[in-house]
């Protein structure tokens, strides 16, 4: 039996993929993302933060018409999945070693990115 105790490293950037060379990020076992709905404006439209003490009553809030993120106008999941296929490790031959990715999306998005993901592997 081997006793030899692993030793887990994860990191977690909340960045855009874009940036990753700032971080010089060795390549992983494992992605998770949850992309952007591409909401743009809208994006705080179902939040009570849109209203002024979250009653539509009171008006709008200064977060009103504002957009989470940078990437909610204009995400490009294309882009995205060949970032990711590039920074999956590759297939190994060992076994408990093979590459993954968990992406949160929208119901609607899943077939749309089944489809970009099957293009981008190698």
């Amino acid at each position: 039996m081997n006793n030899k105790k692993s030793k887990a490293v994860g990191l977690i950037y909340n960045d855009h993929f874009q940036n990753f060379k700032t971080y010089q990020t060795p390549k992983a076992q494992l992605i998770i993302a949850d992309i952007p709905y591409n909401l743009g404006n809208n994006a705080y439209a179902s939040n009570p933060a849109w209203y002024e003490d979250g009653d539509n009553k009171n008006g709008e809030s200064d977060l009103a018409g504002k957009e989470f993120f940078d990437t909610d106008k204009n995400f490009k999941p294309a882009e995205f999945m060949h970032f990711c296929s590039k920074m999956l490790k590759k297939e190994p031959k060992a076994k408990g070693q093979s590459p993954a990715m968990i992406v949160f999306c929208a119901f609607d998005q899943q077939m749309y990115l089944i489809e970009l993901a099957k293009k981008n592997t190698d």
